[in-house]
């Protein structure tokens, strides 16, 4: 099972592309069918070369996968494969789906757009000033990039950055840009 960045996508959205129908996706109790398997493989066919960039594909029902197969290549200076080891960099893929992460508690009622970030990241309440979520959102808190930082004080570009590192960065980083 792919263990490191698995996006889970609602069956509905992720399987529309390759079954005919919706009919044909209520119908998926909790397999994938055969002709779903051979779509997708089809669909990631053009991956499949040796120097090829590449991606991890998984599909899961109510929870639990029940397809995965890896395509191409995570380097294709080495012709590294993409495998269920693979890290990858979200970068700015991830905005969208932190974007609708946050509307789903919000819509829940367990944060509000307006609440300060600091009421749920405390190790950056040196920041300069309260930041709401929403200027988060938005791109207006001021708050410099992470990868900026990171790359001004000695970081390669394809360096992974974990969460420890941002926070540590931030903490340094006591300047609001605007």
């Amino acid at each position: 099972m792919m263990n490191r960045c698995m996006i889970r996508f609602s069956r509905a959205v992720l399987l529309a592309g390759v079954l005919n129908s919706r009919a044909e996706i209520d119908r998926i109790d909790s397999t994938l069918p055969p002709i779903a398997k051979e779509k997708i493989d089809k669909l990631f066919a053009q991956w499949t070369l040796p120097a090829s960039p590449g991606c991890a594909v998984a599909v899961l029902i109510k929870g639990k996968p029940v397809y995965e197969n890896f395509f191409g290549c995570a380097n294709l200076e080495d012709q590294i494969p993409i495998s269920s080891q693979t890290v990858f960099n979200a970068c700015s893929a991830a905005k969208e789906f932190t974007a609708l992460a946050i509307q789903i508690l919000v819509s829940s009622g367990k944060c509000q757009l307006d609440d300060a970030v600091m009421k749920y990241i405390p190790e950056i309440a040196n920041i300069g000033r309260p930041i709401t979520i929403r200027q988060l959102l938005n791109h207006t808190s001021g708050i410099r990039d992470a990868h900026e930082l990171a790359c001004a004080l000695g970081a390669r570009d394809d360096d992974v950055l974990t969460r420890a590192d941002v926070l540590r960065l931030l903490q340094k980083s006591a300047h609001i840009e605007f």
